[in-house]
């Protein structure tokens, strides 16, 4: 478990772990020197199997990440943040099923959005579906050249299957590595919602001004066009990931939906009939909708998925109230 500066959320997160029904776990914590109460707090605890290691100064996220796989030689690695909380059967479960699964080498769970009370949050961001990630090889192999396909504080993993996090990627570090170890084993996860993912304004993801923000752009667009050309099996242009990146034509960002989910139903004639698939494109036009509604893009939604098309125009007829 890394940690920075979460005095707030650190305790629950660290008993999340240490009431799990499986017991028989090292739990390594890594506090990349926060300037709170968290390491104080981790410190209180004194369970032998909490190993705490505190960095001498602030290394970041990635390089973070990565001294704690180098301290870590067990069979299975099991991430969390700082700021979540694992429900009780999480390790169990897990565990059951990279036990049963050989060829997988990374599994995910599903997750709720919680406040930063732990309450669940009723009003996530629509297109999120309470943060569903896919769970058939299929639906994978498409959501992955758009989205992370795994919550990154969700997942175990094969330790002898990663090797490292690449340390040029201060956000999106979790996507690039999927992608590397996707090309070697299977990705999974799990159709149980085992983590509690929280959402707050001092997140990783949850705060624009954060300084792993600071030129990112450039670094996504070569991810997303890598993954785009993996996926679709052919050279594609760049600008279709710049386009994914920075939204700025969403009517040409339309259009390069249709065509990549023609290619990709080329490859896998079976994702013409998905409904995962037809659901998650819909949720790609309907996050285009959200920063310029139009009727253009209104018709292509529904075409893919009408229940997406309804929550979409429920959800921005309560925001124009409010």
């Amino acid at each position: 478990m890394t940690v920075c500066n979460e005095e707030p959320f650190v305790a629950a997160a660290i008993e999340s772990i240490l009431n799990q029904t499986y017991r028989d776990f090292d739990f390594l914590i890594i506090d990349d020197g926060s300037a709170d109460r968290s390491n104080a707090i981790a410190a209180s605890y004194r369970d032998p199997r909490i190993r705490l290691v505190t960095n001498p100064t602030n290394l970041g996220f990635t390089r973070t990440l990565n001294r704690g796989l180098s301290m870590i030689a067990s069979e299975y690695v099991a991430r969390m943040d700082g700021d979540d909380i694992s429900y009780p059967a999480r390790f169990e479960k897990q565990i059951a099923f990279l036990d049963a699964h050989r060829d997988v080498a990374v599994a995910g769970t599903q997750a709720h959005s919680i406040d930063v009370h732990g309450r669940r949050n009723r009003r996530v961001a629509w297109w999120h579906a309470e943060w569903r990630r896919p769970t058939s090889d299929l639906v994978m192999e498409w959501y992955r050249m758009f989205d992370t396909p795994l919550v990154h504080s969700s997942v175990m993993f094969r330790r002898a299957a990663v090797d490292a996090y690449d340390e040029r990627y201060p956000l999106n570090q979790d996507a690039e590595l999927w992608m590397r170890v996707a090309r070697r084993h299977r990705i999974a996860n799990l159709d149980e919602v085992l983590i509690g993912f929280r959402g707050h304004s001092k997140s990783m993801t949850g705060d624009p001004h954060r300084r792993e923000r600071e030129g990112y752009d450039a670094l996504k667009i070569g991810l997303v066009h890598t993954l785009l050309r993996e996926g679709l099996r052919c050279d594609v242009p760049r600008r279709w990931a710049e386009l994914w990146t920075t939204g700025d034509d969403v009517r040409e960002l339309a259009n390069v939906l249709d065509q990549c989910a023609a290619r990709f139903a080329e490859i896998h004639p079976e994702s013409r009939d998905n409904r995962d698939i037809a659901r998650h494109q819909a949720s790609m036009l309907a996050r285009m909708a959200a920063k310029k509604p139009s009727l253009f893009l209104l018709r292509r939604m529904f075409r893919r998925d009408a229940p997406t098309t309804f929550r979409f125009l429920t959800r921005l007829a309560a925001e124009a109230f409010r």
